[in-house]
């Protein structure tokens, strides 16, 4: 029940999104670099780097459900930013948003465009995970200076240190217009935000915690945080179904057919089941970035080039980040209870 509402709140923001990026203004002409275009390269730079996400987000506490969609919206917007001027079908996105200043290329000089990509992703990538252990630092580490080393010996040394310090320069942009947003920034360290359920406990019906799971319910305020694409107004889902619990109310059928699945559910059916699940934090990664992951194949199975990569992994973040603010903005507004609690009630 609860996740069909979810996943049509995601296909409203990824269709929501698609529509950013066409309506943008035009391309500014006065600075225009040399050299190849982003889409003469090959997807490797932001494959790789989408992969070494969803390897430290396995391990990061408090970043499931909200904050991992949003970082890799920030992180999506600056490489799209940073490689938007050699991407001339595309145009910037940043006029669009107040407060969001993106630095220019230098006009007619040349920049490697994975050599930008690496540089960003991997400051933004430290500053998101800023407490992962050292172990995954050093991975951090190790894959921007594995890809440093690979670029260093396709361009020379002038057009690395600038293509390097542009990435810099884009991410810190983007890093500090993300600070800007504080209810969303760091909220990860408090992701309970001293919430307190049983005072929102009015009626049979409204949330209550399942243990083992936590006593509260986690980021109370993330339907405030900023949004890429979508408005105030979406978002709030469709109301739910009236609380009933006699046999004739559509919430106990649905609620039955779930309860009947899952004790009938097959081996194959409960392994999916588990598969899909995606909350165990030291195992999998989180919902939002398990589409990262699907969008990573189709790369390697289309053999993309780096600007299909690039506008991707942008629009992707964005509708990530819209759809997880959007479902905890219903979430909270409906307060309805999981259906776990409801059917062992029952």
């Amino acid at each position: 029940m609860r996740f069909l509402k979810l996943y049509s709140l995601y296909l409203t923001a990824f269709l929501t999104v698609g529509l950013v990026f066409p309506a943008c203004n035009d391309k500014i002409e006065d600075t225009v670099p040399v050299g190849k275009q982003v889409s003469e390269y090959d997807h490797s730079a932001v494959r790789d780097w989408n992969e070494m996400f969803l390897e430290v987000e396995r391990y990061a506490a408090g970043f499931r459900p909200c904050p991992a969609p949003r970082a890799l919206a920030y992180i999506g917007l600056a490489n799209y930013e940073a490689c938007i001027s050699a991407m001339p079908a595309y145009r910037s996105l940043a006029p669009l948003y107040s407060g969001l200043s993106i630095p220019r290329v230098q006009n007619g000089q040349e920049y490697h465009w994975p050599t930008v990509i690496n540089a960003s992703y991997a400051r933004l990538m430290h500053n998101f995970f800023i407490a992962a252990n050292q172990g995954l630092q050093d991975k951090m580490n190790g894959l921007e200076a594995f890809n440093e080393s690979k670029y260093k010996e396709e361009v020379s040394a002038e057009v690395f240190d600038r293509s390097k310090q542009y990435g810099l320069d884009v991410a810190n942009g983007v890093w500090e217009w993300s600070k800007t947003d504080r209810v969303a920034h760091d909220s990860y360290l408090d992701p309970f935000a001293n919430y307190d359920w049983s005072t929102n406990f009015l009626k049979p019906g409204d949330w209550v915690p399942t243990p083992p799971g936590p006593a509260q319910p986690m980021y109370p305020h993330a339907g405030e945080w900023r949004t890429f694409a979508i408005k105030e107004s979406d978002k709030i889902c469709p109301a739910p179904w009236a609380y009933g619990e006699t046999k004739e109310s559509r919430l106990y059928a649905e609620a039955l057919d779930v309860y009947a699945r899952n004790i009938n559910a097959s081996y194959e059916e409960a392994w999916i089941a588990e598969f899909w699940s995606d909350d165990l934090v030291n195992l999998t990664f989180s919902p939002g970035p398990r589409w990262m992951a699907i969008a990573d194949e189709v790369l390697n199975l289309e053999n993309s080039n780096l600007e299909t990569a690039v506008y991707m992994a942008a629009k992707m973040g964005m509708a990530l980040n819209d759809a997880a603010v959007a479902c905890w903005k219903s979430k909270y507004f409906y307060n309805v209870e999981r259906p776990v609690s409801y059917i062992q009630r029952l």
